[in-house]
C-alpha cells in the first residue's frame, strides 16, 4: 500500500443501489460517513412504505394511516353479545312412596251416590272408603221385587256370612240390604237380624262399659244405604262421637229428627230409625224396630244375648229419647 494521502477532490465511489421493488434481506445500516438517501433527494427510488421498512425507527400512528387508511388495533372491535343468564333447573319433587292398596282414588258414581243416601259429600265419602275399602253393595233391575235382594230369611241370632269380622276398621259385606226407593218392612227387619245383635262376636264389648253399639249401627245404616259414618276425616269415631254426629250433623246429611210415631210409621215403611239419649251426658245408640204387638218400644242394639230384639228402656235406661229417621 502507497503512503500517499487521498486526493482531496477526488470523490469516493457510490453504494450499489438496490433494485427496485427487491427488499433487502437484512436493511444496510447507515454510518457516519455514509448518509441514508431521503425520498426528497434527487436520484431516490424507495418508496414510502420502503422508506419505513429500512428506517429502525418505529412508524408513526400518522404514517400508518396515511399509508393504509385505517389503525389496526390488537382486537377485534365487533360489538359484544350478551349472553343469556342460564337459570339453574328447579330439582325434580319427590315422589312419595306409594302406600298400600287402602286409597280409593276415583270418586262415586251416581249409583253409589244413591246408594250411599246419606248425604255425604264427595270428599267425605272418598275419606271413608280409602280407609274401609270401598264394599261392593247389591243391585236390583226394575222387574226384581225387594225380597230378591235378601237372597235368605235370617233369624237375628246365627250371624251371615261375612258380618263377624272384629276388625272395626273392616266394612261388612252384608248379604241382605235394602235399597233406597224399594224398602219394605220385611226387609228392614232382616237387614237388622242378619247382624245377629247380641250375637255375633262383632260387636261384644272392647271392655267393661265400652259397648260397640255404634259398630252395630254403622253396618246397618250402610246395609239400608244411607251410612252413619264410623270414620270422618281418616279417624274412627268412638261412641260418644258418633252420638253427637246424630245429634248435630246428620241433620245435614239426609236425616230428619221426628216424633215417636212419625218414627214407628217410618220403621213400618221399611226406612231407618235410630234413637239415643236427650241426654246430652248418655252416649248410647240404638236401631228402632216395629212394636209388633209390643206395647213398649223395641229396639236392636249390641247388648249381649238379647241385642237383636230388646227393650228400648233396658238399652236407654230412660224413655226420654231423641228419633232420627232417614226415609
Amino acid at each position: 500500500m502507497s503512503g500517499k494521502p487521498p486526493d482531496p477532490k477526488q470523490r469516493p465511489p457510490a453504494p450499489a443501489k438496490p433494485k427496485t421493488g427487491v427488499r433487502p434481506s437484512v436493511a444496510p445500516k447507515p454510518g457516519p460517513t455514509a448518509p441514508r438517501p431521503r425520498p426528497s433527494e434527487p436520484g431516490s427510488t424507495l418508496s414510502d412504505f420502503e422508506e419505513n421498512t429500512v428506517s429502525s425507527r418505529a412508524p408513526t400512528l400518522g404514517e400508518i394511516r396515511r399509508i393504509t387508511g385505517s389503525i389496526p388495533t390488537g382486537r377485534s372491535t365487533s360489538p359484544l353479545v350478551p349472553v343469556p343468564k342460564v337459570t339453574a333447573p328447579a330439582p325434580a319433587p319427590t315422589q312419595p312412596r306409594e302406600q298400600p292398596s287402602q286409597v280409593l282414588t276415583a270418586r262415586p258414581n251416581v249409583l253409589q251416590r244413591q246408594l250411599h243416601h246419606s248425604g255425604f259429600d264427595d270428599e267425605e265419602r272418598t275419606e271413608t272408603s280409602a280407609i274401609l275399602g270401598h264394599a261392593p253393595r247389591l243391585t236390583l233391575d226394575e222387574d226384581e221385587e225387594e225380597d230378591s235382594s235378601v237372597g235368605m230369611a235370617f233369624d237375628g241370632i246365627h250371624p251371615a256370612p261375612g258380618v263377624t269380622a272384629i276388625d272395626t276398621w273392616k266394612a261388612t259385606i252384608p248379604p241382605a240390604q235394602s235399597m233406597f226407593g224399594r224398602r219394605s218392612k220385611r226387609g228392614y227387619l232382616n237387614v237388622i237380624a242378619q247382624f245377629a245383635a247380641g250375637h255375633n262376636p262383632r260387636y261384644a264389648p272392647d271392655a267393661k262399659g265400652q259397648p260397640r253399639s255404634h259398630v252395630f249401627v254403622w253396618d246397618v245404616s250402610r246395609a239400608m244405604g244411607c251410612e252413619i259414618p264410623h270414620f270422618l276425616g281418616g279417624r274412627e269415631l268412638s261412641l260418644a262421637q258418633t252420638v253427637d254426629w246424630m245429634k248435630m250433623s246428620s241433620q245435614q246429611r239426609g236425616w230428619r229428627k221426628v216424633k215417636l210415631e212419625t218414627a214407628l210409621q217410618q220403621v213400618e215403611l221399611g226406612n231407618l230409625a235410630i234413637m239415643v239419649p236427650r241426654d246430652p251426658k248418655k252416649k248410647l245408640i240404638a236401631v228402632l224396630r216395629p212394636r209388633e204387638g209390643h206395647a213398649e218400644l223395641r229396639v236392636a242394639a249390641a247388648v249381649p244375648e238379647t241385642g237383636n230384639d230388646v227393650s228400648a228402656l233396658e238399652v236407654m235406661g230412660t224413655n226420654d229419647v231423641e228419633l232420627y229417621v232417614h226415609d
